[in-house]
């Protein structure tokens, strides 16, 4: 199973990111509203989905619900050469919830990153493209309680990647 842990967008966050889409350059390659999500750690091809799953349970005793606020638009490696387009925030509470699970789950898959920057992927870009986020730099998308994660599979069809919950983990309120 190729799988990743995240946590997912209420549907009224999803529609904001939407009309943001909208708004950009129509080269890019958007993720679909119902595909968007923070990543906490993605761990690729897994055999031992159980185990996972019991570590996770665990991890999620140790957090309480907590709120994200969706602040800014920002693209990896950088505005000038873009590769992903993203809606950023500032979690602290995130960040810790994302350092525990890759932590918990290091033996599964080595990070590529060093350090954690949480965002919303919402576009990729395949080919040269002029990109102005400039007005959305501070601009505020909304918030929502973030009172689970989930360990989601990513399978992969013709028609690209489709995500199926393998199970949703509670934190505590």
């Amino acid at each position: 199973m190729r799988l990743f842990v995240g946590v997912s967008l209420p549907e009224e966050l999803r529609k904001c990111c939407a009309l943001l889409q909208k708004e950009l350059p129509r080269q890019l390659r958007f993720v679909s509203v119902e595909q968007l999500h923070f990543t906490l750690k993605f761990l690729g091809e897994q055999h031992d989905a159980e185990l996972i799953v019991k570590i996770l349970d665990k991890v999620a005793l140790r957090h309480q619900a907590f709120t994200v606020k969706l602040h800014g638009v920002g693209a990896f490696p950088s505005e000038h050469k873009p590769h992903v387009v993203w809606i950023g925030t500032k979690s602290s509470e995130l960040v810790a919830l994302s350092e525990d699970v890759q932590k918990k789950l290091a033996d599964f898959r080595k990070e590529d990153h060093q350090s954690i920057v949480p965002h919303l992927t919402i576009a990729r870009v395949s080919e040269k493209v002029k990109l102005d986020i400039d007005k959305w730099k501070d601009a505020s998308f909304g918030e929502f309680l973030v009172s689970s994660f989930v360990l989601y599979e990513s399978v992969l069809t013709s028609q690209g990647s489709m995500y199926r919950i393998v199970k949703e983990f509670g934190l505590r309120l």
